[in-house]
């Protein structure tokens, strides 16, 4: 009976020192490195909650977020207001992009280094780089730049992670790829089909570009060409459904037949372009030459006027015989 009690009291002792020692060590999700409040309940860091619920959040020097319009708000020196866009400068998007712009801040949007004429910025669709430069009196300077590209594209043989964000993994053909941690930039000079994901720790929330990457120009071939000269008609073989051409003869734009056939003698300059925008120009001159239907014409006028001619001797013999 007295080992038994000893024992009892023995059990009792060790459970209630578990009991003080194990909540250390029961929630291995704690950041033992986390010096602020936490919940005693949860162990959770109450800050990380309060940032979760804080509308406008600052990335870095004079650009925010804003959680509830989900746009990235830029300065604008001079200015209380702010220029909203719906992509981070420097992003890559296969989306249309939205912006901003208050009517005391003068902007102009710059489309492939040329200023665009289209005021309405609230739907942005075309592909290409675009850049927004603000001006005060003579001075100017870029706000922010981004770039709309097609989900199939040879535009790309980098993807620059903007300011601000990190990688978080980088896909290949459904194969990781391995990059440095402190790597700011992917290289896509191969082909195919790429899923990048990247992200905003300040507001927690993750991007991703999914793309296929082409750059193998159009496999076309120019028929009848040699040494940029064609004595013939031109042939251009090799052309793909999705493709287009654009045909300049003697500096003046034209159709080109369903055949593909170039007939008409004159300097070419002809341009095939895949979807993924790769192209292939080629440059060559159509001299004159006769077809079958040409020569056929040829040898009806010759022998009109050989018919004269005979005409016309037998005439003068037979007035002489008078």
């Amino acid at each position: 009976m007295f080992v038994t009690k000893l024992f009892a009291a023995a059990m009792t002792l060790v459970l209630s020192i578990s009991a003080a020692i194990l909540p250390v060590y029961a929630s291995p999700d704690v950041n033992i490195d986390y010096a602020g409040e936490i919940d005693p309940y949860s162990g959770e860091p109450v800050s990380s909650e309060a940032a979760q619920n804080q509308q406008i959040v600052s990335i870095m020097t004079g650009v925010s977020y804003d959680r509830k319009t989900h746009m990235f708000n830029y300065s604008v020196a001079g200015s209380t207001e702010t220029v909203s866009c719906s992509v981070a400068g420097g992003m890559v998007t296969t989306d249309t992009v939205s912006l901003s712009v208050p009517s005391d801040i003068i902007v102009n949007l710059y489309k492939n280094g040329e200023e665009t004429e289209d005021t309405d910025y609230s739907k942005i669709k075309d592909e290409g780089s675009y850049s927004l430069v603000v001006s005060s009196g003579e001075l100017k300077s870029q706000l922010l730049t981004f770039t709309i590209v097609p989900k199939k594209t040879g535009a790309l043989t980098v993807f620059q992670v903007p300011s601000g964000f990190s990688l978080v993994n980088v896909m290949l053909n459904d194969e990781k790829q391995q990059y440095s941690l402190s790597a700011n930039a992917v290289d896509m000079k191969k082909d195919g089909e790429y899923v990048i994901n990247y992200r905003c720790e300040a507001i927690g929330v993750n991007y991703s570009l999914e793309v296929t990457v082409d750059h193998t120009p159009p496999e076309v071939t120019f028929e009848g060409v040699k040494n940029g000269t064609a004595k013939n008609p031109v042939t251009v073989s090799g052309v793909e459904k999705n493709d287009t051409i654009k045909v300049i003869r003697d500096d003046q734009e034209m159709n080109i037949s369903k055949d593909h056939i170039l007939r008409s003698p004159g300097k070419y300059v002809v341009t095939v372009t895949d979807d993924a925008g790769n192209f292939v120009t080629e440059k060559f001159e159509i001299k004159f030459y006769l077809n079958e239907q040409g020569w056929v014409f040829g040898l009806i006028i010759v022998a009109i006027i050989v018919s004269a001619v005979v005409y016309m001797i037998m005439s003068k013999k037979r007035l002489r015989v008078r």
